[in-house]
């Protein structure tokens, strides 16, 4: 059973009805389990859910992104958990660069958007953005990494003779997350999959 302090809380939380939807099956098989922590396959959610699996992987990353829960991978397993310290729960995620900096850098963001081929989620996409800015990272980097994926996808288009309109490209938050869009600095002409 869920404790009245985290119902409560739960009640004041601003979420999307995706996270809502995936939050409650991990609440469903934790607290209604008795359980501290599930292991829940992309596959269960996605059934439970009906949602499209890459709108699923969104609503995940967006929970943990704002604390809501705790995500811990193994080989052929996810666990899932409520993070139990509603303190730490953001309703929305948070800019941590200073408002100077996120001015120039919002300039860039929008170049980098532009050029992205798959333009959904912009607002979370230019908060992940700004926040990899705010930890060092260069425009110039991230423009080099979208360079390497355009390029990556159109040598897959190529070599297995596709449209590149019938791709299925990453989100760009996703592109943006665990640092997958390193993969794509030193392009060497081979379709890399990233891993997700």
């Amino acid at each position: 059973m869920i404790p009245e302090k985290i119902f409560e809380a739960l009640s004041r939380l601003v979420m999307g009805a995706k996270e809502w939807r995936i939050l409650m099956i991990i609440l469903s098989r934790t607290f209604g389990s008795e359980e501290n922590s599930a292991a829940v396959s992309l596959d269960e959610f996605v059934e439970a859910t009906k949602i499209k699996k890459p709108h699923v992987c969104h609503a995940i990353s967006n929970l943990e992104d704002r604390n809501v829960i705790n995500k811990t991978s193994f080989k052929t397993t996810t666990i899932y958990s409520l993070q139990q310290e509603s303190s730490r729960w953001r309703s929305i995620l948070s800019i941590k660069l200073p408002n100077g900096l996120k001015e120039q850098y919002n300039e860039d963001f929008d170049k980098f958007f532009d050029r992205y081929p798959n333009q959904i989620y912009k607002e979370d996409t230019r908060i992940i953005y700004l926040n990899l800015m705010s930890d060092g990272v260069k425009p110039s980097e991230i423009e080099g990494a979208l360079t390497g994926y355009i390029k990556s996808n159109l040598y897959r288009c190529e070599k297995f003779n596709r449209d590149p309109d019938e791709l299925l490209m990453m989100y760009p938050t996703n592109f943006l997350r665990n640092d997958t869009w390193k993969e794509f600095i030193r392009y060497k002409g081979i379709y890399r999959r990233p891993k997700l």
